[in-house]
């Protein structure tokens, strides 16, 4: 908010690099230094913007071979952030976080040059830009298909829908912390990472399975399980057998997308030493022990 009394080159830094044209967007320092001085004069009273004139330089800039001013006042301001939004680094920048996003966390040159053709023709029309990654072929390809790894809120979010629960806010405000995506606290202000490498390593996959045993098989402090009854919420959907509990499963979890790996580690799970009988006394335990194996497998951890 406090652009008015000096050109804050901090500032038109975080503008090019992180909001805009991104790190390699091709501008200069010489850019960033007189594009700080377009905006003196812009603040902030009350929270709401305010154009002090009276701060403003009202000389003449050149910011990316672009005029600005003199005596332009606050378009100045304006005209330049239309650049930046209508600028081909921008378009590539966006479109190559976009398309991490929702393809993978390569997606390929050519459909990033492509995507970034829509968002200039469509003067930034990010409706327009997301539909058409979302019929791009390479968003449709089947090698595209479970490529990208879950953030830890993905995982979480994902694993208390599957089971129909939700965890006490402070275990899951926990849980995120030890993952490395506290609840409402990023660090930067580029937003959470989307690529899967900042998310999976040996720590955190252990910080996962250690959130799927402390939902499955922790005790609460009146002496119950978190998830009480397993067996229950197989008989009120009608399915008793073992073929049926491993199918609702794989389902539920993986979406009928899992390994023969996947499915004979939870068929042992639910097995045990003896065959499965839905009525037995043992049944909630082993239910919850082939429930793990599904939300500890590596086809879970995938989008």
């Amino acid at each position: 908010s406090d652009l008015y009394s000096e050109p804050n080159e901090n500032y038109a830094r975080e503008l090019f690099e992180l909001h805009t044209m991104g790190v390699a967007g091709g501008y200069s320092e010489l850019d960033i230094a007189e594009a700080a001085r377009v905006f003196t004069g812009w603040t902030l009273v009350d929270d709401a913007f305010t154009f002090r004139s009276d701060y403003h330089d009202t000389n003449a800039k050149t910011v990316l071979g672009t005029n600005f001013g003199p005596d332009a006042g606050v378009d100045e301001g304006n005209q330049l952030l239309d650049l930046l939004a209508s600028h081909p680094s921008t378009a590539r920048f966006i479109c190559t976080k976009l398309s991490q996003y929702f393809i993978s966390d390569s997606p390929a040159a050519n459909t990033v040059d492509d995507c970034a053709t829509v968002f200039l023709s469509s003067d930034g029309d990010i409706s327009a830009v997301v539909d058409w990654i979302l019929q791009s072929d390479e968003f449709n390809s089947p090698a595209q298909f479970k490529s990208k790894m879950k953030s830890p809120m993905e995982f979480m979010v994902g694993m208390m829908r599957s089971l129909e629960y939700t965890m006490p806010y402070e275990d899951i405000k926990y849980f995120m912390y030890v993952m490395g995506m506290s609840t409402f606290y990023c660090p930067s202000p580029t937003g959470w990472p989307e690529l899967g490498v900042d998310w999976i390593n040996a720590d955190q996959l252990a910080q996962r399975m250690q959130a799927v045993n402390y939902m499955l098989f922790s005790n609460t402090d009146m002496g119950t399980m978190l998830m009480e009854d397993p067996v229950d919420m197989f008989l009120s959907r009608g399915i008793e057998t073992e073929d049926g509990v491993l199918g609702y499963l794989t389902e539920l979890t993986l979406r009928g997308q899992y390994s023969g790996v996947a499915w004979e580690e939870a068929r042992k799970a639910l097995r045990g030493d003896t065959a499965f009988d839905i009525h037995a006394m043992e049944a909630n335990e082993r239910i919850r022990a082939a429930m793990a194996v599904m939300f500890n497998s590596p086809d879970y951890h995938l989008q």
